[in-house]
């Protein structure tokens, strides 16, 4: 099949899937497919399905994030596939504000050119442009789980989330540390429970130590308390 009769030929038409919709365009036509409900026109439909994945009320605004969304990646990405990329990603996102579409869309972004640059690491011809796109790669997929966590604190409200766990291992001492972590005695024989909970120890008092420079009938600190006692005994 030569080139002329490609050109000929129509385009096929994405087939939708789990998203809403699906953009598409040719050299002459640009268009989306829609499921239309009985005498609906595909304008509405379009622009109901718009503000539906974006979470928005306004058409212009839901307009601007997505094409704000598919230029970011566009230089990375097919065009033909920018558009469906983003309508994708706002549909498992799942925004319910412009907020959240913009947050969902810059992970996005971020995410895609993060990786490129990992890609581009690996076939780069020196070592310093190797090093050059693995450094980019590594603050721009951080800044894509900063994101992450900004959108997933926004959607709590704010709210802390705490988890308190409780451990009770049959016939181990289990001893719970700040961080989190635990250590186990899990050695060929293990403590009973009358003596894995930990038993306040008794402190010892021992001598100082020796001072650097002499000191006088310093040998011993009991005797010169005693000798005291004996003298007002003595006065008695």
């Amino acid at each position: 099949m030569t080139e002329i009769q490609k050109e000929k030929q129509p385009k096929k038409l994405p087939v939708l899937e789990s998203t809403p919709m699906k953009f598409w365009h040719s050299e002459k036509e640009h268009d989306v497919v829609l499921k239309l409900k009985e005498g609906e026109i595909k304008a509405d439909a379009f622009f109901e399905k718009l503000k539906e994945i974006t979470g928005v009320k306004d058409t212009e605004l839901a307009s601007n994030i997505i094409d704000t969304g598919s230029n970011t990646i566009r230089p990375v990405v097919k065009e033909d596939d920018a558009l469906n990329i983003i309508a994708q990603t706002l549909h498992d996102f799942g925004p319910r504000n412009a907020i959240e579409a913009r947050l969902a869309l810059q992970a996005n972004a971020l995410f895609t050119h993060g990786m490129t640059n990992l890609r581009r690491s690996a076939t780069a011809d020196m070592l310093c442009h190797s090093e050059h796109y693995v450094n980019k790669a590594i603050k721009l997929l951080r800044l894509h789980n900063e994101t992450i966590e900004a959108l997933n604190r926004f959607r709590r409200g704010g709210e802390q989330k705490i988890v308190v766990q409780h451990s009770v291992l049959a016939d181990k001492a289990v001893v719970n540390f700040p961080g989190g972590g635990e250590k186990k005695n899990e050695g060929e024989t293990p403590c009973s429970r009358n003596y894995a909970a930990q038993k306040p120890g008794q402190t010892a008092i021992d001598h100082a130590g020796s001072p650097p420079w002499p000191m006088e009938n310093a040998d011993c600190t009991e005797a010169k308390v005693q000798v005291p006692k004996q003298k007002k005994g003595r006065k008695e």
